[in-house]
């Protein structure tokens, strides 16, 4: 890591907002300030407050540009952590590396060095133009290949419809296959990951490994990959028109994108882009700097986006944000639910299952998706239930232009995938952003988690069933973002481990690191006498 360059102060808050604080359970504060290792969108350093409460550390570190009331959801999300502590603990997540505006070279480092198969490359930043963006995703393309090999099966779905391979990732061998082989209810399935094998297996939920048979069809429905994923991040950048013009070099660079993050500021515009077919295309601001983030999710999810990418903190805090996802399904979809303990959405009664990653890669992209838009991928599916859509779906609808719900466009109930990001916490608002991945895609219980009150809890002698996902979600977290930063406050920083990020036992902050500039404290003082006055 280096010299660890962070500061750290103890934070005397004005008048008004010491008494907000204080009535929140807030016992103490402290204001610090990260070096970056890189410019990143406009900013050379990260600065935020630290809140200590009965329940522990919180952030809350809005950006410096966001009006007060935006910022105030980042206090109410920390003030919620510090009096009553994370609805649970972290568990190690997938990681995406982020790859910022750097030179090629070094964006292949980073990726080489990081250990995750997903990479998240910035682009459309000021400081560099397109032919530069797309010499840093070749590059990106290049290391991923270097780490993962051109070749990882993924498999067709089985005699349930969905899909699961065993878990484990591993690095590709040449001249050996990767096996991908039925999901066991007993905790053995993965979904969507890959271990090296010999022939391609595909089973139906619930079936062991050794009783999944291997047949031509089976065989016929896997498919070849890349083994890294790519994922590009726009910051809604570009209009409609240069999206159209900019994403298809993108794609072609990275031999097929996972995604491209908020390439339009407009939703109309993504729901466009996404039923093109250029990309599949993901929503961050949409739901993050909209007045009402629970319905921008569901106007994500009645555009039939590829990917929702939410931030815990904005969005009041982990419990708060799981609650709004809840809420935007539900009123999306109805499901009708044939047994609550094979749900997953962990506490919320959703199983989060991603299907067709490999959908817009290489040759294959331009097999499974010719821009028609009932080609698009299912990315996040509900296990075990039928969807039905409400019969008044007026609040999902984007439709003065024309643009039709999900359902009324292509047929079908596709689920956005959902990415838990970073918003470049510090390692506090890091190990918040885990426990809401933890909630989405492992196992965890509403009845045990006070901060849950309120959410859907298993019945009387009942438990949700351990996550599938486990050891390793499908989907990798944009949560890797610590290494962008010269050092960190807690004395134990969450530390990458084979490209998952592994929390803290308890995150305790380094008071032994000097004090950031007075001036830092004063402007804090000032914004937030602002937002504790709102």
């Amino acid at each position: 890591m280096g010299e660890n360059l962070a500061r750290l102060a103890r934070f005397e808050p004005g008048p008004r907002a010491a008494r907000w604080l204080a009535e929140a359970g807030v016992e103490a504060a402290w204001v610090y300030e990260i070096p970056l290792t890189t410019q990143f969108r406009g900013i050379t350093a990260r600065d935020g407050l630290i809140l200590a409460g009965p329940g522990g550390l919180a952030e809350a570190a809005p950006f410096w540009n966001y009006a007060p009331a935006v910022a105030k959801r980042w206090f109410e999300g920390a003030l919620a952590i510090a009096r009553e502590g994370l609805p649970v603990p972290p568990a190690p997540v997938a990681l995406n590396v982020t790859v910022p505006i750097v030179p090629p070279e070094v964006a292949s480092q980073i990726v080489r060095e990081s250990g995750c198969r997903t990479a998240k490359v910035k682009v459309a930043d000021p400081r560099a133009n397109l032919d530069a963006d797309v010499a840093r995703v070749r590059a990106v393309r290049a290391a991923l290949d270097e780490l993962w090999g051109p070749g990882a099966a993924i498999n067709a779905p089985g005699s349930d419809g969905f899909m699961r391979c065993q878990p484990g990732w591993a690095p590709h061998e040449p001249g050996v296959n990767n096996l991908a082989t039925g999901g066991n209810a007993a905790g053995g399935g993965d979904i969507l990951s890959i271990e090296d094998g010999v022939n391609p297996k595909v089973g139906g939920w619930g079936q062991a490994p050794h009783e999944v048979e291997t047949n031509a069809a089976n065989a016929s429905g896997v498919t070849q990959a890349s083994g890294g994923q790519i994922r590009v991040d726009v910051n809604a950048a570009w209009s409609l028109e240069e999206a159209r013009e900019n994403l298809p070099r993108l794609v072609e660079a990275a031999d097929g994108l996972e995604y491209a993050e908020q390439p339009c500021r407009d939703l109309r515009d993504l729901a466009v882009l996404q039923a093109e077919g250029i990309a599949p295309i993901a929503a961050d601001e949409s739901i993050r700097l909209a007045p009402d983030p629970a319905l921008a999710i569901r106007e994500v999810v009645a555009a039939g986006l590829a990917a929702m990418v939410i931030k815990a903190m904005p969005l009041r805090g982990p419990a708060a944000a799981l609650q709004a996802l809840a809420q935007a399904m539900a009123q999306a979809f109805a499901p009708t639910v044939r047994r609550q303990e094979s749900l997953g959405f962990a506490t919320q009664g959703f199983l989060l299952e991603t299907a067709n990653r490999d959908c817009f890669r290489g040759a294959s992209a331009q097999r499974g998706f010719g821009g028609d838009a009932k080609s698009l991928p299912s990315p996040i599916r509900f296990h075990a239930a039928t969807a039905v859509p409400r019969e008044n779906n007026a609040d999902c609808q984007i439709a003065e232009d024309g643009i039709k719900t999900n359902r009324e466009r292509n047929g079908t109930e596709a689920r956005p995938m959902v990415v838990v990001s970073s918003a470049l916490d510090s390692g506090v608002g890091l190990v918040a952003g885990m426990s809401l991945a933890t909630m989405l895609y492992q196992d965890s219980d509403p009845q045990t988690s006070p901060s849950l009150a309120g959410t859907q809890k298993s019945a009387p002698g009942e438990r949700f069933s351990p996550s599938i996902m486990n050891p390793q979600p499908s989907v990798a977290m944009g949560l890797g973002t610590g290494r962008l930063m010269r050092g960190g406050i807690l004395v134990e920083e969450p530390r990458l481990e084979n490209g998952c990020l592994v929390a803290p036992i308890k995150p305790q902050l380094n008071l032994d690191l000097p004090a950031p500039d007075a001036e830092l404290s004063a402007r804090w003082r000032e914004r937030l006498e602002m937002i504790a006055g709102i």
